[in-house]
């Protein structure tokens, strides 16, 4: 039986022993046997393959690892994250739990790597909100609604949103507050550039561009938590718009009443 396991750095290991095998070598010691499940296994060092991928076996190696997601995604959102095997995604993508094994070395990893993907797709989503049609409020709540939108409609439909977020927050912190801060400075410009137009004032409400974009993130996530047991998707975004066009009101540039302006131009 053969697969691959994490290694050092520029390397992977391959693994041949008899009988079944459940996982991967819990332990590396260099070349030669390791003891896996009460079982010897020659380990033997190659060069890592991702550092000569071929134009030809790249796509494929990355559609499998997306297929793998979104069975993980299926997984997750109907059994939960405790309950998930690796044989289990393994089966919804409809591969080997050894290929399995070539893209993720364990449920923590393949738990990790979803997140990040969605991560990574809402900011690209949220970019292309940003340059937009409509007018400000439109394309702040596109943006926010990128953000927020895709995890909204999850934790709405599985009945497993607790144990998901308490996962998120135990192993993908790190991922969430460099997304959130991505998106804080995509806001902030989009809001700098409303001001440089006029279309805003930072002065009249004493707030700043980042305060102000770091604030409307805290409302969206704000309406997401509370609304995820009671709002459908489409009411979320709804009332995420209001609240945008709420905020972004408080901004209006105060122009001088016309009455005044005469009154003024008369003295003189």
């Amino acid at each position: 039986m053969a697969g691959d396991v994490a290694g050092r750095a520029g390397y992977q290991y391959e693994w041949t022993g008899l009988g079944r095998h459940d996982s991967p070598p819990a332990r590396l010691d260099g070349e030669g046997e390791v003891d896996s499940l009460g079982t010897f296994c020659q380990v033997r060092r190659m060069p890592d393959p991702s550092s000569r991928r071929s134009p030809l076996v790249s796509p494929r190696r990355d559609a499998t690892r997306e297929t793998i997601l979104a069975a993980a995604l299926t997984c997750f959102g109907r059994d939960g994250y405790r309950r998930t095997a690796l044989d289990r995604v393994a089966r919804e993508a409809g591969i080997s739990r050894a290929a399995l094994y070539l893209h993720f070395a364990n449920k923590e990893q393949l738990f990790r790597a979803l997140v990040a993907a969605w991560h990574a797709r809402a900011t690209a989503e949220a970019a292309a909100a940003a340059r937009g049609d409509g007018d400000l409020a439109d394309r702040v709540s596109a943006v926010l609604a990128a953000k927020t939108g895709r995890f909204f409609d999850l934790l709405r439909s599985s009945e497993h949103a607790e144990e998901f977020l308490d996962e998120n927050h135990r192993l993908c912190g790190e991922l969430s507050a460099e997304a959130g801060a991505t998106h804080t400075r995509l806001l902030a410009r989009m809001l700098t550039a409303a001001a440089r137009a006029g279309e805003v004032s930072f002065a009249d409400a004493g707030v700043s561009a980042a305060q102000t974009a770091e604030l409307l993130l805290d409302t969206a996530e704000g309406i997401k938590a509370r609304g995820r047991t009671t709002l459908s998707p489409h009411a979320y975004r709804q009332r995420l718009a209001r609240a945008v066009r709420l905020l972004l009101g408080g901004l209006t540039p105060r122009r001088q009443p016309a009455v005044a302006g005469r009154r003024h131009a008369s003295a003189r």
